[in-house]
Parts: structure tokens; C-alpha cells; sequence
């Protein structure tokens, strides 16, 4: 019976060693798909404009320069202002359409630094991403090769333990049938 419950053993032992090996063989790390909202993200934030001041704002802008225009004409032609007057009405037209330039400059300046971040901020994100998918495929994989390593060990051990317990009821034959038990002696008495 001994005999039979090791041949048991081992092939049982050779079946879960064969199936770690298979196990192992067939490891495939799962695939992670980084969301495409991140890669919308980031192409948005590339696509973005960069705006110095909007058309609306530099439209009221312009009005109100013409108006102070007019306004000043009107004021000129009151005071019957010679052409010293109509020469700082023109330096002021100038000042102000400088100022707009340098408003429109200074908001555009401030656009591409918020389109900047904004997609600094979407690279990010997608570089997170690709490191939780890294970190989660090497963890999945370490616990399938444990697992499959795990199995060929405990294989290996169950056949060595049929071998060992064929190996020593052998033994008990042997001994049983040479002699070796002492139950077969005669004792002789002097």
C-alpha cells in the first residue's frame, strides 16, 4: 500500500511541477491601456492659442482712444488751439495705441505661460500613468512567477517524497525478504 501511495505521490508530484512550468511559461504581464483623456488632455493643452488681448477688449479699447480723440478735438476747436494742441492730442493717440501694444504683448506673455504649464501639467499626468502601468505590470508578473515557481517547488518536493517512500518501502521488502526484519530469525538456545 506504501508503494502505491508514493507511485500516487509522485506522479502527482511530476503533474503540479509540469503545470508550473506551463504556468510559467504562459506568463504574459496584463496590458494597460494609459486613458485616452489624458492623451485628449494633453493634445488639447498643445492645441491651445496663445492670445495676447481679445478682440472685444481691443475694440473698447480703440473706442475709447477715439473717443478721447474726438473729445480733444472738440475741446481744441473750442479753445481755438493752434497746432501745439493737435501735436499732444497725436502724442497721446500714440501713447495710448503703445499701450495697447504693450497690454495685447504683456497678455499674450501670460497665454503662453498658462499654455506651458497646462500642458506641462498633461505630460505629467501622462508620465504618472505610464509608470502606474509599469508598476502594476511588474507587480502582476512577480506574483505569477512566484506563484508558478511556487507550484514547480512543491512539485518537485511531492516527487522526492514518492521517491523517498518507494525508496524505503523497498527497503522494508528487502529486509523482510533477506532476512534483515528479525522476524524470520530462529533462535537456537545452547
Amino acid at each position: 500500500m506504501s508503494v502505491l501511495s508514493s507511485g500516487i505521490g509522485i506522479w502527482q508530484g511530476e503533474k503540479q511541477r509540469r503545470e508550473g512550468e506551463k504556468a510559467m511559461s504562459g506568463l504574459n504581464r496584463p496590458t494597460y491601456e494609459i486613458p485616452k483623456e489624458l492623451y485628449d488632455n494633453l493634445s488639447d493643452a498643445e492645441k491651445m492659442e496663445v492670445e495676447g488681448l481679445t478682440p472685444q477688449q481691443k475694440k473698447d479699447f480703440v473706442q475709447n482712444v477715439e473717443r478721447s480723440q474726438q473729445s480733444a478735438l472738440k475741446a481744441q476747436a473750442d479753445r481755438k488751439g493752434g497746432l501745439m494742441g493737435l501735436q499732444a492730442m497725436m502724442q497721446q493717440e500714440t501713447s495710448a495705441y503703445s499701450g495697447l501694444t504693450s497690454m495685447d504683448a504683456a497678455a499674450r506673455k501670460e497665454s503662453e505661460l498658462r499654455k506651458q504649464a497646462s500642458v506641462m501639467q498633461a505630460r505629467e499626468a501622462i508620465a504618472g500613468a505610464k509608470d502606474r502601468r509599469y508598476q502594476e505590470q511588474m507587480g502582476n508578473y512577480q506574483q505569477d512567477l512566484q506563484s508558478a515557481q511556487g507550484m514547480i517547488g512543491a512539485g518537485q518536493q511531492n516527487t522526492m517524497s514518492g521517491i523517498q517512500g518507494i525508496g524505503s518501502a523497498m527497503l522494508q521488502v528487502g529486509a523482510a525478504t533477506y532476512g534483515g526484519g528479525g522476524q524470520n530469525k530462529v533462535q537456537t538456545t545452547p
